[in-house]
């Protein structure tokens, strides 16, 4: 999987492989903490939580984690409105953004 160039950071190539439940539930935890963690008001480091969070997006992909792991700890985490507020900040997810500002499924 090749990661995109982000600032002043190369592109790079991660390889791709099964992740156990587990570790893909850790990244989903992880990456909604930064985006909980996005939320603070100024003065924060919004930019380095965001950061933090492509990255454990980007683990979370490699990892072939399923989507629903990552739409349930988040919705569970954050509102509607919170997510509606991080996903167009959070350029990185690409479509996937949408699946997750979707109103929590039952």
């Amino acid at each position: 999987m090749t990661v995109p160039a982000y600032g002043g950071f190369p592109a790079t190539v991660m390889t791709v492989t099964a992740g156990t439940p587990e570790h893909c539930r850790s990244d989903a935890r992880a990456f909604t903490r930064y985006a909980v963690l996005y939320l603070r008001p100024f003065p924060s480091d919004a930019d380095v939580y965001r950061v933090q969070a492509r990255l454990q997006f980007i683990d979370f992909k490699a990892h072939l984690c399923d989507l629903a792991t990552l739409r349930e700890t988040f919705s569970r985490r954050l509102t509607l409105q919170q997510r509606r507020y991080i996903v167009p900040r959070f350029s990185f997810l690409g479509p996937t953004g949408h699946e997750l500002t979707a109103a929590a499924r039952k």
